[in-house]
């Protein structure tokens, strides 16, 4: 495939904080050694690299190419950096592109100038090698090239997955306030849950997306298996041979659910949505749903909990304080043995919630910051537990 011809490793990006999850995912896919960067990892660019990474991985965002990274002082020098790489190598004046920018910098206001110029610095280049420019289609082009400038440094790469990773191809309807399904996962693998041993129970589980990544890693389902497209199949050199040689490896990966999963949510419609969302996903009848508060469950959960609270901006409503206390007090009284995770973006409601966590994480939403709170749920004072707990070590 043609990416091969165009560098040696392949950078894929993921939200930060999860840039340790990601790594051990490639790790453990075989497509390691990775290389921790800011909200990605670099690893070696191999013949079914980006199949594999784009089909594989669950916190990956998108899996790209890296060609060309250079500085720049003003604006007219993105033109120069860009127009120096050799475009005609792969793009031909029939073929169409189109420039996905992710711009972080103070030091060029005019965000949308820098991507004007790299797609100049493209079509001239090309222009002067063929004859003809290529056009840009923004809807469905033949190559999309990844824009990211950092302060003063500009690093240009070939987006080998074209929709995000994150759209698995299984999500139909979406809930308000839906958790990105990369974003989802990267809490299931940061929790340490054992898909294989340990019951789920997601006790505001919304449209579904975490049930949905849940089942999906107990039963060994790979994203690639969704059914979804990527850009990289219309490659020159593309080998669809390959492709369906690492399909069938991925699916031949595939077990039965081992385990529970239940899902729970005390607004009708929300569970309506996450039985659309399980059932295209393939994963009709393999997680249990009911209507129901978390205070008043038919069951008492044990094995892992998870939570995502209604964050709200601020803390002055009666109505939210009472569900913070409330989400403490239940797990407190009525889940001592197992663990649980808490995904709130009021850092304060944590306060409310009571209990000390194991371990926290932060993370954004979207644009909203979060922190990820682990606890170890017990009877009786902490501090019996944890001689408890001392005890059977010595043992």
């Amino acid at each position: 495939m043609i990416t091969d011809q165009l560098s040696d490793h392949l950078v894929i990006k993921t939200f930060g904080g999860l840039e340790e999850v990601l790594a051990q995912e490639c790790e453990n896919a075989g497509l390691g050694p990775a290389r921790k960067l800011l909200r990605a990892v670099a690893i070696p660019h191999r013949p079914d690299s980006v199949y594999r990474a784009n089909m594989t991985l669950r916190t990956a965002l998108r899996v790209l190419v890296p060609l060309t990274e250079f500085r720049i002082e003003t604006y007219d020098d993105i033109y120069e950096g860009a127009k120096a790489y050799s475009w005609s190598r792969f793009i031909h004046p029939e073929h169409t592109f189109v420039i996905r920018p992710s711009i972080q910098t103070r030091h060029f206001p005019r965000k949308g100038l820098l991507a004007l110029k790299v797609k100049d610095a493209i079509c001239d280049e090309i222009r002067a090698e063929r004859g003809f420019r290529p056009s840009v289609d923004k809807i469905s082009p033949d190559w999309i090239i990844d824009l990211h400038v950092g302060e003063k440094l500009v690093h240009l790469s070939l987006d080998t997955s074209g929709v995000p990773l994150f759209k698995r191809g299984w999500r139909k309807k979406l809930g308000p306030a839906s958790l990105n399904e990369v974003l989802a996962a990267g809490l299931l693998y940061l929790s340490g849950w054992n898909p294989d041993t340990e019951d789920f129970f997601d006790l505001m589980c919304g449209s579904g997306t975490v049930l949905a990544e849940a089942a999906d890693m107990a039963t060994r389902r790979a994203p690639g298996l969704h059914g979804r497209g990527y850009a990289f199949q219309i490659f020159p050199g593309f080998d669809p041979r390959l492709h369906q040689k690492v399909k069938r490896e991925l699916a031949a990966r595939q077990q039965k659910m081992a385990i529970k999963i239940w899902g729970s949510d005390k607004d009708p419609a929300s569970i309506q949505v996450a039985q659309h969302n399980l059932t295209a996903a393939g994963h009709k009848g393999r997680v249990t749903l009911k209507v129901a508060d978390f205070r008043n469950l038919p069951l008492t959960p044990q094995g892992f909990i998870f939570l995502n609270p209604p964050y709200g901006r601020r803390l002055s409503s009666p109505d939210l304080k009472a569900l913070y206390t409330d989400i403490g007090s239940f797990l407190k009284h009525q889940c001592a043995g197992s663990r649980a995770g808490i995904f709130i973006g009021n850092p304060k409601g944590l306060e409310l919630i009571g209990l000390r966590a194991s371990k926290k994480f932060s993370l954004l939403n979207g644009p909203i910051p979060c922190v990820f709170a682990l606890y170890e749920l017990f009877k009786g004072p902490r501090r019996k537990h944890l001689n408890l707990q001392n005890e059977k070590r010595s043992l």
